[in-house]
């Protein structure tokens, strides 16, 4: 919580400082969340995040530098007895550069995507809720920590 503070309390001082136009009022007008399932089989899927960023914002890797104030993406699922995770959130494209001269894990461009494997373990179809928390910044500014829930509709073994 003291970490979420400091870090709004950054964003409202980058914002003053940097800012030449006016930021966008919500988070969903520069950024859009996706969430789909590939089944590999009947036992194994894979959850597919993709975020599509507008207008030069950016979302954050799961893992910062030291150094870095930015708040990392992270994603929390409710484990059951419907399903396992399969190793790690893994995510494609993050880089490692520079913001207001501190160094962050982004990701450039218009694009970032995420994938978590599971191993489905009930016979009828589920629903899977991930909670996901992140941080976007474009144009020198920066909104606060934000956070998301989605639920996904997973098919179970027997399902069709």
């Amino acid at each position: 919580m003291i970490k979420k503070v400091l870090v709004f309390s950054l964003c409202l001082i980058t914002s003053s400082q940097y800012s030449q136009e006016i930021p966008p009022k919500k988070v969903e007008e520069v950024l859009e969340w996706n969430f789909e399932v590939k089944y590999s089989s009947r036992t194994a899927a894979t959850i597919m995040i993709d975020v599509t960023q507008k207008n030069g914002w950016e979302i954050f890797g799961q893992i910062q530098p030291k150094g870095s104030f930015i708040m990392p993406t992270s994603f929390n699922y409710n484990v059951n007895t419907s399903f396992e995770l399969i190793g790690l959130t893994q995510e494609f494209g993050s880089r490692d550069t520079t913001l207001m001269d501190v160094p962050v894990n982004s990701f450039p461009g218009q694009k970032a995507h995420f994938e978590q494997k599971i191993k489905i373990l009930s016979k009828k179809n589920f629903n899977l809720t991930v909670r996901y928390d992140y941080m976007a910044c474009g144009r020198g500014v920066c909104f606060p920590p934000i956070d998301g829930t989605k639920v996904i509709a997973i098919r179970g073994t027997e399902g069709s």
